[in-house]
């Protein structure tokens, strides 16, 4: 079946021809089973291109069965080192990773990697798949500082093997970009970013989903900078292309609709926003499920542009699910994990409720300082609002200091300038 055909059904035809066709793999599973006998490696095959074809349409759970059925297949028909089986392995961690199950996807990521050294040697194009897979891996975890050294030899050793035009070459460009966006370090990963996009155009073409990739992920950085016109014409002309060369219903396609409806949100264009934000989650439920990360950056920009409405009511029980799921999915510490914190505690501090989110910002700075660095874009904007909330005590120790201890403001210094200058501004007011 031609995968354009695919896109082209309705949702309920697409779900009873994968339930067809995983009946039938089932079938041949139990068959051989009874037989007592291991899967011939053309079944193996067609599993394994079964598995990826599942999972271009979001369909994780059904296809990491079948990736392990085909590693367990390969390993024993084949060996544990012959390469079918390690690429069984890796497309095995592969699905596990984007379903976040990153504790499962490390250690078989890990034993990948050295086995291809061993094999293959270190600067083979399988061995710098696993160096760029376990990037990606640490770049999910929120494990910055231990990726960025990796992403930066993987990057040196693609160029210095397969040239700077290379696909995967430009992969690792656009993932170290990933990466220095992630830290906050907008202007480095512009420069990833517009090399990488530019050179895929020139290589793939202005509609390869490569190509669609890159321009995404400047789209996105744009929206960090605050351009945000720039954002949403970028996005709108992605979606546009998305939906003409993948279907509506892929997920790369609802990420672009997804980040459409961030650019309009940003720029105060709530009611264009929330029926894109309402759209994207349903079909994210779907097609990836509830606990998927690409579900749950819906459910909490959903909320988002339902709280700058004032929709409080409807607020509140999202913003307290979303952070709920992404700690046990992703684990507090995650960066995704954070914003969803921070989020809570911003909905508290407008409905009023100053004593939960004094809370949650304390915990929250302290989280994201040991996990992002002090300086930070988002550390600072939980730092930001701490001050908004200390300042009036703030302002009261300093009084105290000034008159008691020789003008120390001990209590303000680790916040927003407006809590270190909180003697100066509150001591004029009372001219003392």
């Amino acid at each position: 079946m031609e995968t354009q055909v695919f896109h082209e059904m309705a949702f309920n035809t697409r779900q009873t021809t994968f339930s067809h066709i995983e009946a039938i793999i089932q079938n041949d599973q139990e068959y051989l089973s009874q037989q007592d006998r291991v899967w011939d490696t053309a079944v193996l095959d067609a599993t394994s291109r079964f598995a990826t074809f599942l999972e271009s349409f979001g369909r994780y759970k059904a296809a990491e069965q079948l990736f392990r059925r085909v590693f367990a297949g390969r390993e024993a028909l084949l060996g544990k080192e012959h390469l079918d089986t390690l690429m069984a392995m890796n497309e095995l961690a592969l699905s596990l990773q984007r379903q976040s199950k990153y504790n499962e996807a490390e250690p078989l990521y890990q034993e990948n990697l050295a086995l291809r050294q061993k094999v293959f040697g270190k600067e083979h194009l399988d061995t710098l798949t696993s160096m760029n897979d376990i990037d990606l891996l640490l770049l999910y975890q929120g494990n910055y500082p231990k990726a960025k050294p990796i992403f930066q030899e993987t990057l040196t050793l693609r160029r210095k093997v397969l040239g700077k035009e290379h696909l995967d070459t430009l992969t690792s460009m656009n993932n170290l970009g990933l990466l220095l966006a992630r830290q906050g370090k907008y202007d480095e990963a512009e420069s990833f970013y517009e090399q990488t996009l530019a050179l895929r155009q020139k290589v793939l073409g202005n509609e390869h989903p490569e190509t669609l990739v890159s321009m995404n992920n400047l789209g996105g950085l744009r929206q960090r900078q605050g351009r945000f016109n720039q954002a949403e014409l970028i996005f709108r002309q992605s979606l546009a292309l998305r939906e003409k060369v993948l279907g509506k219903e892929h997920p790369d396609t609802h990420t672009s609709k997804n980040n459409l409806g961030m650019a309009l949100n940003a720029q105060g264009k709530y009611t264009e926003a929330e029926p894109i934000f309402r759209q994207t989650l349903t079909l994210r439920e779907e097609v990836s499920g509830k606990e998927h990360p690409n579900t749950l950056t819906s459910m909490n920009n959903l909320a988002l542009v339902l709280r700058r409405q004032s929709k409080y009511d409807e607020v509140e029980p999202i913003f307290q699910q979303a952070l709920a799921l992404r700690e046990r999915v992703s684990g507090k510490e995650h960066p995704d994990t954070l914003t969803s914190m921070y989020n809570l505690a911003v909905m508290y501090q407008l409905q009023g409720k100053y004593d939960e989110a004094h809370s949650i910002f304390q915990e929250n700075l302290a989280l994201r300082e040991r996990v992002l660095g002090r300086e930070h874009p988002d550390t600072l904007m939980t730092m930001d609002k701490l001050a908004t909330l200390e300042t009036p005590k703030i302002w009261v120790i300093c009084i105290v200091s000034w008159i008691d201890q020789g003008n120390q403001c001990p209590e303000g210094k680790n916040y927003h300038s407006r809590a270190r200058i909180c003697k100066e501004i509150d001591l004029k007011a009372l001219n003392l």
